[in-house]
This record gives C-alpha cells, sequence and structure tokens, in this order.
C-alpha cells in the first residue's frame, strides 16, 4: 500500500518576498551541511572558494551526535551574508550550491511509516501572512491519497504505539472541528485525555477498550464532554491548581527565546506583566506563583474582550499547522505523546503570553504585531529540539492534569 500524502494547501500559492521580508531565514539558528552540498563544495573548480566554504563550517554536538554547521557572526548571521543581507554562495554559485535546508525552507517533508507531510514553517513572515488571508472553510491541508491503516476493531488486546497514534488523531482532529467551543477548553480537554492514558498505560491497564473509552471520537461524544467543561467553567466549578499554573506560566516565559532579541524584546519591557515575571521567575515558591496566575487571568480577559474572535481563529490555524509539523499525535517524539502536545503548546503559549503584554503596553494590538510575534517565536524554537530537552530535565511539565486548568477563559 502506497503511504498515504498531505500536503499543506499554503504552498501552491507560496513565493519568497526576497528583499520586502521583514525578517531574513538566514540568522538566529543553526543552518546544518548536508552531505551533498558539501561533496558539491569540495569538487569546485575555484579552489580558493571551496576552501573558503569549507573552511566556514564549525561542528557542534547536536543530540548527542557531531554535525557540522554554518558559522554565524557575533549577531547570530550566516557567516556568508554580504552587507545588503544577500548570499554571497547564491550570488556567486546559484540556488543548488546553497545547503539543502537553505534550498528547502521554509518548506518541511515529515514521513513515519504511516504517511508523508509536505508542509512549511511558520517561521516564514511570508508563509504566515497566507495563512492570515486564508478564507473562511478553505482546506488547510490536502490529502492527495487517501488509503489510511484503519482503526483496530473493539477488543481488550494490548496497544501498540500506531493504534493509539491513530485513535488519538481521529479525536483530535474532530475535537479541533469543534469551533463553536473554545479553543482553551478544546486543549484543556486534549490534556486531560492524555493525562488518563499515561495514568492508564503505567499501571498496565491500557487496552483497546479503554483507549475507546477515553478517546470519544464523535461528535456527539466530544460535544457531551466540552459542554460539561463550558458548564464547570460558567458555574465557577473549575478548581485551578494557581501555584501549578503560576509556574508552567513562569516556564513558558523564561524559556521565550524570542526575548533574547534585544529589539523584539523592547516591545515588551513596560508590560507589568513581564515585570512581574522578571521578578518571580527565579522562584518557585507558592505566593509568587498564585501572583503570576492571577495577573495572566486578569488580562487575558482584557484582550479576549477586545481581540478575541481575531486571535481565536488565527491561532487555531497556527496550531493546526503546528500539530502536524510536529507530528502530534501521529508522529509522537520517542513515543511520547504527551512530550510532543507539549512541543506544540509552549510557543503556542508564548505566542498568547506576547500578544496580551503588547496589548498590556501598547493599550491595543494589531494583525502586523501578531504576525511578527508568531514568526519570531517560530524561529527560536520551531528548528530545534530545545522544548523537548527540558521536558527530560524538568518531568513535572509532564503531569498536565496538575495545571492545564490554568488554560481556560475563567470568569
Amino acid at each position: 500500500m502506497n503511504k498515504p500524502i498531505i500536503r499543506l494547501s499554503l504552498l501552491d500559492s507560496f513565493s519568497c518576498w526576497g528583499g520586502e521580508c521583514p525578517d531574513d531565514c538566514c540568522h538566529g539558528w543553526n543552518i546544518h551541511l548536508d552531505r551533498e552540498t558539501r561533496e558539491k563544495w569540495c569538487k569546485l573548480d575555484d579552489r580558493q572558494l571551496s576552501q573558503e566554504l569549507l573552511s566556514s563550517v564549525a561542528v557542534i554536538n547536536e543530540e548527542g551526535r557531531p554535525t557540522e554547521i554554518i558559522k554565524r557572526t557575533e549577531t547570530h548571521e550566516c557567516i556568508h551574508l554580504d552587507q545588503q543581507g544577500l548570499c554571497r554562495i547564491q550570488l556567486s554559485l546559484g540556488h543548488a550550491c546553497l545547503p539543502q535546508t537553505c534550498q528547502d525552507y521554509p518548506r518541511v517533508r515529515v514521513e513515519s511509516e504511516k504517511r508523508i507531510l509536505y508542509s512549511a514553517h511558520l517561521s516564514c513572515p511570508s508563509l504566515l501572512r497566507q495563512l492570515v488571508l486564508l478564507e473562511d472553510g478553505a482546506e488547510l491541508f490536502i490529502r492527495e491519497t487517501t488509503a489510511e491503516a484503519p482503526l483496530p476493531p473493539e477488543g481488550d488486546s494490548a496497544l501498540n504505539i500506531q493504534m493509539v497514534a491513530t485513535r488519538l488523531e481521529e479525536m483530535t482532529a474532530q475535537l479541533m472541528a469543534e469551533n463553536r467551543f473554545p479553543l482553551s477548553s478544546r486543549l484543556y480537554y486534549l490534556a486531560m485525555v492524555l493525562s488518563n492514558l499515561a495514568t492508564l498505560a503505567g499501571k498496565d491497564a491500557l487496552d483497546e477498550r479503554s483507549l475507546r473509552k477515553v478517546c470519544k471520537t464523535t461528535s456527539a461524544g466530544l460535544q457531551k464532554q466540552l459542554n460539561d467543561i463550558s458548564k464547570a467553567v460558567t458555574n465557577r466549578r473549575v478548581k485551578v491548581n494557581k501555584m501549578s499554573a503560576g509556574r508552567f506560566w513562569k516556564y513558558v516565559f523564561t524559556s521565550c527565546r524570542a526575548l533574547q532579541e534585544e529589539s523584539f524584546a523592547a516591545k515588551f519591557t513596560a508590560s507589568p506583566l513581564v515585570s512581574m515575571l522578571k521578578e518571580t521567575s527565579a522562584s518557585n515558591d507558592e505566593h509568587s506563583s498564585i501572583k503570576v496566575y492571577n495577573g495572566i487571568a486578569s488580562l487575558r480577559r482584557e484582550v479576549a474582550g477586545k481581540h478575541g474572535s481575531l486571535l481565536e481563529k488565527l491561532l487555531h490555524r497556527y496550531l493546526m499547522v503546528k500539530f502536524f509539523n510536529h507530528g502530534f499525535p501521529w508522529y509522537p517524539f520517542n513515543n511520547n505523546f504527551n512530550a510532543t502536545f507539549l512541543d506544540c503548546l509552549v510557543p503556542f503559549f508564548q505566542i498568547n503570553l506576547l500578544i496580551w503584554c503588547r496589548y498590556q503596553q501598547a493599550g491595543r494590538i494589531n494583525q502586523e504585531e501578531i504576525e511578527t510575534i508568531i514568526y519570531k517565536v517560530e524561529k527560536k524554537l520551531a528548528h530545534n529540539t530545545l522544548i523537548l530537552q527540558t521536558l527530560n530535565k524538568e518531568p513535572w511539565l509532564l503531569e498536565m492534569e496538575k495545571y492545564s486548568a490554568g488554560w481556560l477563559d475563567l470568569p
């Protein structure tokens, strides 16, 4: 059976903005040198140029193995940029001699045993603008072939990862389509499902029957669950562990590498919430964590009242692309669904946090500022495993049942 192919529809009309782009794809991350490009550089007739290119390569330890990357300047720009910000390799040798990373960007290809995905990184401003302007109802992903492995029949037999992934994917697709419910409620419900599955697996009690019981895949079943959450929110019956929720938001802030860029960080420095987070993030005491949670809850309600519909639609689309690009839940990292989910959710919440803080500082926020926040956050976290590495050091983050109620839009 041929693998089904799923393609991001935005790729059909993508075009690079070139010199008109407000950012560039040549700074801020590691550009890997692939074997084919290295061989091209070694075989150049111009021996001096060949040596210059090869001497621009550094070796780093990445995920436990030596990896060749292109050296960067002190300002983190690719060493091959000229004074006009143009690529010397592109100018002198053409597109075919660029590292494969540069040739492909922002396109990304993800393949598992189950399918092949052709998508794109949202760290590209041009691609992100297309996502913003996508017409309501337009397809975000196009299935070019439809043959997929069927769900397993009902029973109590032992499960494998692919069975769980298939069921979770069907549930997630239906859940994300329930647009009349707040996105925060749907993410909270998904976190609870993942936590329940992890608990069952830890007790060696996860079989096909329990999987089907926990993972509702019908619209009626999910709507009932989401209605119950909505009623609990409205009637103020949701119990939030404010200390754990505040600790999570502190992590979201301290892991936001986009704020390391001084010119970008200046857009948020006058926000009282940013000041509070800077003052309290080094401590995990109960008082400071509760203070952070209360500050965020109050501010997010204010922003939602002014820009709720715009943010909900855009961030929903962002998250759909994020899920696909990071393999959630169809291709979980190291077979860990919770870690893969958080690898998507942490940048999502960083974007939310920066939107709220920008609004607090400026008294307003517009679409262009929201787009800038998204591609700046994506640029720092979409092309590495920094969050996944943190989860190994901070396993409490995987216990989402302790703090995910803090994601809800509470009155």
